[in-house]
């Protein structure tokens, strides 16, 4: 089987949605929880991956909403595998107080030249991850884990519809105006202008006798 990115075909605007909570310990008291929303599943090169978190921090401290893009390549040889991942994008949003909550909203831009995902391929796979945590001092951070897809620009590219032909200069075909309303005639165009002038008035160079010579005889 060919190793090529992932068919566009796969079920990529799905939602996902993901919730953790943690009751903290030793150096801090209280309670920390998140719940994490991504509006979709792939994503192209070059487009922005939208996180939107509601975070409550009923603990005695500051907390901080981090965001990491990483890439995880998996290699298949002789039944054994081997693993390895790479952080490739990485965030950190504002600061929450203690005994308050927020709605957080980040953008982690995808690079455009960003490996895309290979998930059909039997001797290598390249799959990626988003780890959305809340980094608390003195303390275990409580995360939550997104699968995302990375599509190549260029095959979205090639699926979108051409252009519509009218943006040329072009009118739509079968459409040529309005009708006349039913009873009317419709207007004749103007007639062209004469290419010559008009033949002469009747006698005007005597080709013919005068009414008053009719008695003489030739």
């Amino acid at each position: 089987m060919p190793c090529v990115p992932i068919h566009i075909s796969v079920p990529l605007p799905t939602p996902q949605h993901e919730s953790k909570d943690k009751k903290m310990h030793v150096f801090s008291s209280g309670t920390v929880a998140m719940d994490v929303n991504l509006e979709k599943t792939g994503f192209i090169q070059g487009e922005g991956l939208k996180v939107v978190a509601y975070i409550q921090n009923n603990s005695s401290r500051e907390i901080k909403p981090k965001y990491c893009v990483y890439r995880k390549h998996s290699f298949f040889a002789k039944g054994k595998r081997k693993v390895s991942t790479n952080d490739l994008c990485k965030e950190v949003g504002e600061p929450i107080p203690p005994s308050s909550n927020a709605n957080v909203t980040k953008v982690i831009t995808i690079p455009p030249d960003m490996e895309p995902s290979i998930l059909n391929c039997n001797i290598i796979k390249v799959e990626y991850r988003l780890r959305v945590y809340l980094d608390v001092k003195y303390s275990s951070d409580p995360e939550v884990k997104f699968h995302i897809v990375i599509l190549p620009a260029s095959q979205v590219a090639a699926m979108a519809p051409p252009p519509d032909a009218s943006g040329f200069g072009f009118e739509p075909f079968g459409n040529p105006g309005p009708l006349p309303a039913w009873g009317t005639v419709p207007s004749q165009p103007p007639a062209a202008p004469q290419a010559f002038d008009p033949p002469p008035a009747y006698g005007a160079y005597n080709m013919y006798p005068p009414l008053t010579d009719f008695d003489t005889k030739y």
